[in-house]
């Protein structure tokens, strides 16, 4: 497993590509594959949402502890 690009990430809708922390390319879209801004705008939120989620684990029960791990999980691509 690789580590994601930290975080924060924005949109460069003018060269179509999402990009990280010193100017590293997250990803890119051709322009059939354009995101939507509202997609752009989930995926720029993915580093905040994953680090949210995983504080998010103290003191939850185990059923809602088990289905943040597996999306932490899903996330950091395991």
């Amino acid at each position: 497993m690789t580590e994601h690009t930290p975080g924060p990430w924005r949109n460069r809708p003018d060269t179509h590509e999402l990009v990280g922390n010193g100017g590293r390319v997250v990803c890119w879209f051709d322009h059939k594959g354009l995101p939507s801004q509202a997609d752009a705008d989930v995926m720029t939120a993915a580093p905040e949402l994953l680090e949210a989620l995983t504080q998010c684990l103290i003191g939850l029960d185990p059923t809602t502890v088990r289905q943040a791990r597996a999306a932490i999980a899903k996330a950091k691509g395991g």
